[in-house]
């Protein structure tokens, strides 16, 4: 399914997730599509930047169904 990452910018990254991966699975997309996109973003921001769905940060070791991530739903990324 089709999910929208936005940046404090305004900018969405569309990724493509399955319910069932794991929020690090998204994490990691993100980062690729971040390095791909972005190439003045420094490294140490790729690395700890926070996803936050309906106000709650999400955690690398839950699924994306967990959070009732659903298509076409928005994730803030946050630096």
């Amino acid at each position: 399914m089709l999910v929208f990452v936005k940046n404090s910018r305004g900018v969405a990254l569309s990724i493509e997730v399955l319910p069932t991966d794991k929020v690090s699975v998204l994490r990691n997309e993100v980062r690729a599509e971040i390095a791909r996109e972005d190439s003045v973003m420094r490294d140490d921001v790729i690395e700890r930047f926070r996803l936050i769905f309906k106000g709650r940060e999400i955690e690398d070791n839950k699924t994306i169904q967990d959070y009732a991530i659903t298509e076409c739903s928005i994730i803030q990324l946050q630096t």
